[in-house]
């Protein structure tokens, strides 16, 4: 078995605890060429398809555009944060009108809103055989990616020998009002890294973090780029699914050697879709050979053997990073309301 592999079997432990809620599960039996092929006809003539991301969307970026030339979909995508993608989905389906069509989203608040029957059953997807059987599908949430966090620094502000080797050393005084990061007291990875590094570090680290005075920021690429600029000396938590993006700038990622929190990322659809088979399409074509190939050279693992491969040599470590905890939807949010009393 694979490094990576060992490590989706222990992320599947995790993902296991997450789908303990469902209630629902669905036959995911293949279906004959025929009926995928009538499921095809009927995505094309739904036309388009709607799809809210609240994590990182290169790589959903990257395969809608695919997608949408291979099938002639129009795919449109609408980011924001975790909790903002929550909000809205809840707010069509209280007006009546979904104007979504798929979720994507971190396992935690994928979780949460499967449980608020928030989600449909997406029907049999041929490319679901793929996902390697640690994975109990339960017919509604479909994972389809990991993103662990670490440390990003500015090359230029942080000297070699001061580089952060552990979570703990963000308390070296030499960073106070130098430290940018995403807002613990939200749905995010902020409040990921705040409820991980507070079960494994004590409620003391993030006191004295507080000390410090991090700005906090909500929105990844926007803080990565100012930390490139030099406005601060490091970014936390940082994706590791960021990283290739920010190649040629003046920023390194680091692997504290407590770990990586992470992040399960889903995909679902939405209850009352108005494009239920292009979703289901799109879905499928996540999976594809094709859409695969892309997930490593971006940065991204996945429940899928093999991936790593694709990535360059030089980036595989990040793959395969020594993992640090996740937490579920109910630990999310206590970590959240937890942290409200800490950072002010």
């Amino acid at each position: 078995m694979t490094r990576v592999t060992g490590i989706w079997s222990r992320l599947a432990v995790v993902l296991l605890s997450l789908m303990a809620v469902a209630t629902l599960p669905q036959p995911l039996a293949a279906q004959t060429e025929k009926e995928w092929s009538d499921v095809i006809a009927a995505a094309k003539g739904e036309g388009k398809l709607t799809v809210y991301v609240g994590i990182n969307s290169t790589l959903t970026r990257e395969i809608a555009k695919a997608f949408q030339a291979k099938y002639g979909i129009r795919v449109e995508i609408l980011d924001g944060r975790p909790s903002e993608i929550r909000e809205r989905i809840r707010s069509e389906m209280n007006a009546g009108r979904s104007i979504g069509d798929l979720s994507y989203n971190g396992g935690t608040t994928s979780e949460l809103d499967f449980a608020d029957g928030l989600f449909q059953p997406h029907g049999a997807i041929p490319n679901l055989k793929k996902i390697m059987s640690d994975f109990k599908l339960n017919g509604t949430l479909v994972p389809l990616q990991i993103s662990s966090f670490g440390i990003l620094i500015n090359t230029a502000l942080v000297k070699p020998e001061h580089e952060p080797k552990s979570w703990l050393d963000l308390l070296d005084p030499r960073w106070s009002g130098k430290i940018l990061a995403d807002d613990p007291r939200s749905f995010g990875g902020g409040a990921i890294f705040f409820g991980v590094t507070l079960q494994k570090l004590g409620r003391d680290f993030h006191e004295k973090l507080a000390q410090q005075r991090p700005t906090f920021a909500r929105g990844y690429p926007e803080s990565e780029r100012r930390v490139a600029r030099g406005e601060f000396a490091m970014f936390i938590p940082d994706t590791m699914t960021s990283y290739p993006s920010l190649k040629g700038l003046p920023v390194k990622l680091l692997l504290p050697k407590e770990g990586n929190p992470y992040i399960v990322s889903m995909m679902s659809v939405i209850k009352g879709s108005r494009s239920p088979n292009a979703a289901r399409l799109f879905l499928n074509y996540f999976l594809d050979d094709e859409s695969l190939q892309k997930f490593g050279g971006l940065g991204f693992a996945g429940p899928v053997e093999g991936i790593a491969a694709s990535a360059p040599p030089d980036f595989q470590p990040y793959l395969a990073p020594k993992l640090m905890g996740t937490l579920n939807g109910s630990q999310i949010e206590e970590a959240i309301a937890t942290a409200k009393t800490i950072y002010k």
